[in-house]
């Protein structure tokens, strides 16, 4: 609504703070949007510290999430709220007490769900846990020390039609580090786009080599690509050029989006995907049904296949209201022309539902954990060094 509206929000509440703080309180404004509450507790144990600290923030947050009256207009502001209990014997520096106060500021905007958060060593223990592996996994990129898992994707006959393929990190120190750890890191560092670029190079790079073998050059191979990556202006460029330096057949090539990045800046996407599709490269949405995407603008995207979150596959033959869900997944899916494939298929009973629902094409670990591409290419190529 413009800096003059932001300008009057902060005024405001910088006036309902000092109200609040009183003669008991001190209350200052960091910096932009961030203000700092000093408040002095009459407790004798840490218990009834922690009280009287819930008790004056509610009291606090009571006054500042009420609307604002800003030109005319009703407005709402939503607040987070980070906390530290100390004693000042305790705190070795007002450095320590500000870095701490913003741990606590942190998990409170990740968590999102209005409640203040209160610090804990453990906090600390990550913040610094994830700096040091931010630093290693910087390393590990450059250095060549991540790689390429696959995991087989099978048709109709249970026959390996493709893969999909997930970066592994081998740590020296702690082994194999799950993606569950290091990727939202990398997605907070910005780490996701050099990843993201040697995802793509080291994907396209087996393409090419795929097609000196009979057995693997008819395979498709999917990437996943990260809202950041897909965003970059350059990112159709990118993608052409890796593909003319490795040789690797476009149309060989799926890139797996998220119903998130589709829905952050449709015409845009739309206009990325077309130009890609203009090369032979494919499309599949990943995780169908776990977002927010409506059917009118998937309709209009240009693309190739859904696939089944695991979610509702793993409960086919478990939770009655799973079943139905797939159907309408594959059902739409058929609607709009498209494949389907299911993610996370484990037992010969899900594939039993899923081919009478009208699905045939799987993935998961009924047919195959992901393995190294070396490997990957032994079991469904020749042993070509070509192949390998």
């Amino acid at each position: 609504m413009g800096q003059d509206i932001g300008d009057e929000l902060l005024r405001q509440l910088g006036s309902r703070l000092q109200q609040q703080a009183g003669k008991q309180m001190y209350a200052a404004r960091l910096d932009g949007n961030e203000f700092a509450l000093c408040h002095t507790l009459n407790a004798t144990d840490q218990t009834a510290a922690e009280q009287q600290a819930h008790q004056h923030i509610e009291s606090v947050l009571a006054s500042l999430v009420a609307d604002y009256q800003l030109h005319g207009h009703t407005y709402p502001c939503k607040i987070n709220v980070g906390m530290l209990i100390f004693c000042p014997r305790e705190i070795e520096s007002v450095g320590q007490l500000f870095k701490r106060a913003g741990l606590a500021l942190l998990e409170a905007k990740r968590q999102r769900d209005g409640e203040p958060k209160r610090f804990c060593a453990v906090l600390e223990q990550k913040l610094e846990e994830d700096i040091t592996l931010e630093r290693e996994l910087r390393l590990a990129i450059d250095s060549g020390a991540l790689s390429l898992h696959l995991q087989p994707q099978v048709g109709a006959q249970h026959e390996v039609i493709g893969a999909e393929a997930l970066v592994r990190w081998h740590h020296p120190q702690q082994g194999m580090i799950s993606p569950g750890r290091f990727i939202p890191i990398a997605e907070q560092t910005g780490l996701i786009l050099p990843l993201g670029a040697w995802v793509l190079k080291e994907g396209c790079r087996l393409l090419g080599e795929w097609q000196h073998d009979t057995r693997l050059r008819d395979l498709k191979l999917s990437l996943n690509v990260s809202v950041r990556q897909f965003q970059q202006p350059d990112f159709v460029e990118q993608v052409t050029t890796t593909l003319h330096a490795t040789a690797a057949p476009p149309e060989r090539l799926t890139l797996e989006l998220t119903e998130s990045l589709l829905m952050s800046d449709p015409e845009g996407t739309i206009d990325k995907m077309l130009r890609l599709r203009q090369l032979g490269i494919r499309f599949a949405l990943d995780d169908f049904g776990t977002g927010y995407s409506s059917l009118a603008y998937l309709k209009s995207l240009p693309l190739d296949t859904l696939k089944i979150d695991i979610a509702f596959v793993k409960d086919l033959t478990l939770d009655m209201q799973a079943t139905p869900i797939a159907a309408t997944i594959i059902a739409l899916a058929e609607s709009l022309g498209l494949d389907v494939i299911a993610e996370g298929t484990e037992t010969a009973d899900q594939c039993t539902v899923l081919a009478r629902l009208g699905c045939h094409v799987y993935q998961g670990y009924y047919f195959g954990k992901p393995a190294p591409a070396a490997e990957f290419a032994r079991r469904n190529g020749a042993s070509s060094p070509t192949a390998s």
